[in-house]
This record gives structure tokens, sequence and C-alpha cells, in this order.
């Protein structure tokens, strides 16, 4: 799913998404209960962003007075490892 070349990627071939579907990783996985939203997440990350939208509802969550800052050292990282990122 992570290669650089999204024809070598699963699921980019004729099998279309059935290339995934079949994959010994998703195995354990009920598609059809899953298409009817009937699974329960494993996980649900706690929201951190000031608002949240999905299809289905909104969610606004109070806007914190603090601002995210970058500082120099991460505007130097960033800026440094930027090219390994290109193509995709």
């Amino acid at each position: 799913m992570l290669d650089r070349d999204a024809a070598k990627r699963i699921g980019s071939g004729s099998d279309d998404a059935n290339e995934i579907i079949n994959h010994p990783f998703f195995a354990d996985i009920d598609w059809k209960k899953l298409q009817e939203k009937q699974l329960k997440a494993p996980y649900i990350p706690e929201i951190q962003a000031y608002e949240a939208v999905s299809d289905n509802e909104q969610h606004t969550i109070e806007k914190q007075d603090e601002v995210d800052v970058i500082t120099a050292e991460s505007k130097a990282l960033i800026m440094k490892n930027k090219d390994q990122f290109q193509g995709f």
C-alpha cells in the first residue's frame, strides 16, 4: 500500500479491491459488517483539532487560545528531509 509506484500497490491491479479483501493480513475482517458500518472501531483517537468533520455528523471543539508554532529546529529538520517524500 505504501509503494511509491501506484501501479505496484495492492488493490491497483485488475482485481482492484478484491486484492485487498483476499490478502491474508485482512483475513479477520468481516467485510459485509464493515460495509454496513456494524463493526466497532478497535481504537478511537482523541480529537485534538479545532474542528472535525465527517460525512454523517459535524463536531466542533472549542478553539484553543494557543497556536501551534514550528520552531527553527523543526523547520530545519523539515527542510532537510522534505525530498524523501517527493513523488508520493
